[in-house]
């Protein structure tokens, strides 16, 4: 796995590659940024977190197919974790059928986050989401 760094906001960042093997990397590296920021394994918003970050590196995995880099970090008070990748394209919500594998990444970030949203700029789009203190 590539060196984390963490930058003058306190965020911890990781670049990974658009490979299937990154979004499980994605996971292990959010909990020990969290680890590192004081939040507990068995917190419920670590469990929330890796969660939704193994859904948005999946998201840039199959759909950005570009490297991403996530970042864990505090914002206002809450928990922040970003992924950001260098495909243009608009994210989508969609309703997948029942029976679908997939389809349903944006749907838990909007169901299991505080906040969250999208950031666009000249290298890409950053997805977000906020856990708030418990």
């Amino acid at each position: 796995m590539a060196a984390s760094v963490r930058d003058d906001e306190g965020f911890w960042s990781i670049v990974l590659p658009p490979t299937a093997a990154s979004v499980p990397s994605a996971r292990h590296f959010a909990n020990e940024a969290l680890h590192a920021l004081g939040v507990g394994e068995h917190d419920e918003r670590a469990e929330r977190a890796q969660l939704l970050v193994s859904e948005l590196a999946t998201n840039a995995v199959v759909h950005a197919r570009t490297p991403m880099r996530v970042s864990v970090g505090r914002h206002d008070g809450n928990l922040r974790v970003e992924v950001h990748d260098d495909d243009p394209s608009q994210v989508r919500r969609v309703t997948p059928d029942p029976l679908a594998r997939g389809g349903r990444g944006i749907m838990l970030v909007e169901s299991m986050a505080t906040a969250w949203g999208v950031n666009r700029d000249a290298e890409g789009k950053t997805i977000w989401f906020e856990l708030g203190e418990e």
